[in-house]
Parts: structure tokens; C-alpha cells; sequence
């Protein structure tokens, strides 16, 4: 099936996944603002420990909320909290700020990551749901490729400190 066959609901659905997927930083350029805060290297894989514990830890939660509220409302909270944690992340100046930072990234993916797979098959008929998937996974990795070019370019553009990314 081509993007064609689906719904113009679903069309939008997609483009909107694709911008934003485009505007969210890989977590490896959110892990750089640990060398920013001159933290030894070997604590990266902590704070990336710290965030899929966080989207575990709040995932059931999600879930139960997206049955509740709706997963498109679920899904927009979810990228409200991706642009609390980019700022608590941007002018983290401590640990604590720096742990809070990654636990609000890690509610975003718990808030987003099985929502948009729910919205996306609530979108569409059984018979089409598997090409949606491959459409919805492929626009959020090319958006993914979008933002890590972006993440880099700003990075080295701009002085070399995630904050100056985080912050844009």
C-alpha cells in the first residue's frame, strides 16, 4: 500500500510525526551536556540508565492514561515533557538537575513511543495497519536522521555545548 491508499487523518498524522521526530534530539547529543557539566565520561551510560528507567517506570502509567484521555492527548503531553526535559537539560548547572533533566526525557518516550503505534493502528483498518507501522516507523527515522544532522551541525556550530542545541 502506498501513503495514497490511507486516510488524509492519517497523511497528517505522519507528517506531523515526521516534524517532530525531525525536532527531537538523539539521546546521544542529550548525553554530550554531561561532558558540558565536566562529569567523567564513564557516567554516560548512567544517565542513560536513568532515562529508560524513567520510560519503564512510567510506560504501564501511559498506557492506562492513553485508555483513559486519548492517545493523541497522551502523545502531545509526551512532547511537552521532551521540551521541559530540553530545558531542564540546557540550564542543568548540578547532578540533581541533570538526573531531573533525564527522567523528563524519559517520560517523553514513555508518553510517546506505544502511543503513536496505538494512534497510528486507531487511524487505520486492520488490512492497512502494517504498511501504517512502516510508515510511521519510517518517517520517525528519517526524522531521527534530520535531527542528529541538526543536533551535530549546532553542536559544532555553536560553541561546542549542548545547551546552545538543548535551548534552540
Amino acid at each position: 500500500s502506498g501513503l495514497r491508499d490511507f486516510s488524509f487523518k492519517f497523511k497528517i498524522y505522519i507528517l506531523s510525526v515526521f516534524i517532530l521526530s525531525a525536532g527531537s534530539l538523539p539521546l546521544a547529543i542529550l548525553l554530550l551536556k554531561i561532558l558540558d557539566l565536566h562529569l567523567s565520561i564513564a557516567l554516560i551510560p548512567i544517565y542513560y540508565m536513568i532515562s529508560n528507567v524513567a520510560s519503564a517506570f512510567f510506560s504501564t502509567w501511559a498506557g492506562k492514561m492513553a485508555d483513559k484521555f486519548g492517545d493523541s492527548r497522551i502523545i502531545v503531553s509526551g512532547y511537552i515533557f521532551l521540551i521541559l526535559g530540553y530545558m531542564v537539560l540546557g540550564l542543568a548547572g548540578s547532578i540533581p538537575a541533570l538526573i531531573f533533566g533525564f527522567i523528563l526525557i524519559g517520560v517523553f518516550s514513555a508518553l510517546t513511543d506505544g502511543m503513536q503505534r496505538s494512534y497510528t493502528a486507531n487511524l487505520t483498518s486492520e488490512e492497512m495497519r502494517s504498511s501504517a507501522y512502516g510508515f510511521l516507523n519510517g518517517v520517525s527515522g528519517f526524522g531521527a536522521i534530520v535531527a542528529g544532522i541538526f543536533g551535530g551541525y549546532t553542536w559544532q556550530h555553536f560553541g561546542k555545548t549542548p545547551a546552545a542545541t538543548l535551548l534552540f
